[in-house]
């Protein structure tokens, strides 16, 4: 089953449950969230390399500083990414649907997982 397969199966069974509606709002946005996390960690990733291309080796203090703050934000952007997709997957355990990411716990593969989001909606696009 595709990942949108499957945030399709949890959208629907968040749809069909008994919840009061503003219950459901809140999980299809953490739905949202997991995407909206996925696509601003490949836009760091994509940002920091280009980045490093770009550096002269120099090493001045100021570029320095700078890389290291979008490393940063890459690590912030990466744990958020980590939370929400782990939140997501305790959700779809709680309607017994298969889990959204079904790798490893590992920092590096999770990373490679919001690549893979991204890929499928992008060839799938309107």
């Amino acid at each position: 089953m595709s990942i949108k397969q499957r945030v399709e199966s949890l959208i629907e069974a968040i749809e069909s449950d008994k919840s009061e509606e503003k219950i459901k709002v809140r999980k299809k946005l953490m739905i949202k969230n997991l995407l909206e996390s996925s696509l601003k960690y490949v836009h760091i990733v994509v940002i920091q390399g280009v980045e490093m291309q770009l550096d002269d080796g120099a090493g001045n203090r100021q570029r320095l500083q700078e890389l290291a703050s979008i490393d940063e934000n890459r690590s912030r952007t990466h744990d958020s990414l980590i939370s929400v997709l782990n939140a997501v997957n305790r959700m779809c355990a709680q309607y017994e649907l298969a889990p959204i990411y079904q790798g490893k716990d590992n920092r590096r593969d999770i990373g490679d997982f919001a690549l893979e989001i991204m890929e499928e909606y992008f060839r799938e696009r309107l």
